[in-house]
Formats: structure tokens, sequence, C-alpha cells
């Protein structure tokens, strides 16, 4: 067996997987797949090319509420069956006797994966053209769904999303960071003054970006994978959030390190929010705000991230770590012009 990542043993993993009548034949690989930097992701592929894929939480000590793979298969279970485009789940598990963590298991979705500027350039036309407007669509239909109707009302907490996130966010920053950001503190308590009412509550992805998007040459959505932040919240906090990471020709400065939607051949921001506007029934108004309170958002996410990387918890770092240090800067920057500007 060509066991290629320290960070998964397969040889059990492959055992327990037959005994569900999940066979992989012959001499199995495993590979850490690219692209998410929280929870762990591998796809494991047999002598037949047979593949699944294999989500874990990361190792070492984890924070309170982060991570739950268990909890991330259910909602992607839930939305799945209500047609929204996302891999199968084909078996979880919570053995702390024969495995060290949680984990699901899920089928390998073919297709392309636009992660940076160098796969937008070489993307097809149609997908470059297309991929914005079917992210889109599939936020628009996620957030049109009934929340009881999915099975999920048990993840619905009383009051104001923003705020609860706003919490949130902010203690976990408090909990892994590695310096002062006094910026980010300062655009912390102005966020919680000027927090908008909530309009409504329904399902939100928590992460929506074209590299955790799986499209097809033609920009069909394939697959909306990563659903670790999924919960019950606010719509308009959940579209912002793709706002932010959708950059365009000319911006200064992104959100992203290297962002696919710069590239010619994409949709523009207004095209996108017209899009939403015709299939939501909320009022985008307060989108400004949820547009600041995504950047600081984001920040403390990746805050979090290289707090992981420098300790090692996300395995052996490939990355340039600086890099995300200076990446909390640069959203910390935009939170504060873009409440400026309010």
């Amino acid at each position: 067996m060509d066991l290629t990542e320290p960070e998964l043993d397969a040889a059990p993993l492959v055992a327990w997987l037959a005994e569900r009548g999940i066979a992989l034949t012959g001499e199995t690989c495993v590979r850490r797949l690219v692209g998410g930097r929280s929870n762990l992701t591998f796809a494991l592929r047999d002598a037949t090319g047979f593949e699944v894929v294999v989500r874990r939480p990361p190792l070492g000590k984890l924070l309170a509420t982060a991570h739950d793979t268990l909890r991330e298969a259910r909602i992607i279970d839930a939305v799945g069956a209500a047609g929204i485009p996302v891999p199968r789940v084909l078996a979880t598990c919570d053995d702390p006797v024969r495995f060290d963590a949680p984990f699901a298991v899920f089928e390998m979705v073919d297709g392309v994966v636009v992660r940076d500027i160098p796969s937008a350039v070489s993307a097809p036309a149609a997908l470059s053209a297309h991929s914005g407007p079917a992210l889109v669509d599939a936020l628009a239909m996620l957030h049109g769904e009934q929340v009881a109707a999915l099975g999920l009302d048990d993840l619905e907490r009383p009051g104001s999303y923003v705020e609860r996130q706003l919490r949130r966010w902010s203690a976990q920053w408090q909990a892994t960071r590695s310096e002062e950001s006094p910026l980010l503190e300062t655009t912390h308590r102005v966020l919680v003054d000027r927090a908008p009412r909530q309009q409504a509550a329904a399902l939100v992805h928590g992460d929506p970006k074209l590299d955790n998007c799986i499209f097809s040459n033609e920009g069909e959505l394939r697959a909306l994978v990563d659903w670790e932040l999924s919960t019950v919240g606010d719509p308009l906090a959940d579209f912002a959030l793709f706002l932010a990471y959708w950059a365009e020709p000319g911006d200064d400065e992104h959100a992203l390190q290297s962002p696919p939607s710069v590239c010619d051949g994409f949709a523009r921001r207004a095209e996108l929010i017209e899009r939403y506007a015709a299939q939501s029934a909320l009022d985008l108004e307060a989108l400004p705000y949820y547009l600041a309170f995504s950047y600081w958002k984001l920040a403390c996410v990746v805050s979090g991230v290289h707090a992981r990387l420098a300790s090692g918890s996300l395995g052996a770092a490939t990355e340039n770590v600086t890099a995300y240090a200076r990446q909390v800067e640069r959203l910390t920057q935009l939170s504060h012009d873009a409440l400026t500007a309010l």
C-alpha cells in the first residue's frame, strides 16, 4: 500500500469501508487534496481508479464547535436531498476505539476547480462566463429553502446571526492570534454598533467561493463543497461573503491571495448582485455593511489558518506562512475602509 500522507492511516480505513460495502480494490494510494485550510481532505484511489474523498479534523487541539465533520456531512445530506449540487455522503464514523477522530467519506465528483489566477487563465471560456452566475443561483436556491423542510431547524439559534458571528469570531481570533491588531478590534466594535436587523433566517454555506466549487467545462455547478461553516443564519451575510471573495480587474486589494475572478471573461459584481436580487425577496440596501462584516470575519478566519499552519496542525507546511499574516492585515484594512465608506 502506498501511503503518501502521514496524516491518514489508510489500511484500517480501507478495511472499515469494506465492512460497509465500499470496496477499494488492490493497492490504495492516498493523496492530500489542496485547497481546504480547516478540515483535512484526502482522496483514496484504488487499483481500478475508483476514488472516494475523506474529510477529518486537523491534528492537535481543536477549538470548541470547530471542525465538526459529522455535522458537515449531515448538512450536505440535507441540501443534496433538496437539489443543491453537492457530493453524496457515503459513510460517517465516530469510533474513538478504531480511529483518532471522526470523519466522513464522500463520493469523488469529477470536474474543474478554479482555484486561483493560473487555473482561471487556463479554464474554458464557457466556465469563466457561467461559473459566477451558477454559484449565485445555487446560493439563491439555498437561501430560499425552508430550514424546517431541510430537517435542520435544530441548528437555529435565537437572536441575530451577525451578532453571534461577531462574538464567535472575535473569541476565536483572541484564542489563536499570534500578534496584536488594534484595527481589527476597533473595526469589531463599529460592526457591533451598526449591526442591521436580520430580515430572514436561512441555511448559509459559510464559505461560498469558486474554489469550493466543482464545475463542468461549460460552467455547470456539479458540486458545492466544504460546508464546515454552514449554519442557520443571515442569507445576506452569506451572499456578501461571496461578493467579498469576488474580485474584479482594477481592484487594488483582494480578499484572496490569487482571486480567479480578476481574469477576463468572469462576470462583474454588479451583474451578480442583480442576478441574486432577481431571485430573492430580501432588501439589499444593507449589503455594504455585510460586505464590511465579511472582510472582518475573513480576517479572523485567515488568522486561525495562519496559526494552524505555523503550528503544524495542518500537516507539513508547503506554503509561505507569512503570506497568511499579510492577508489578515489586508482583510482588516478592507473591512475598515468599507465601514468608513458607509
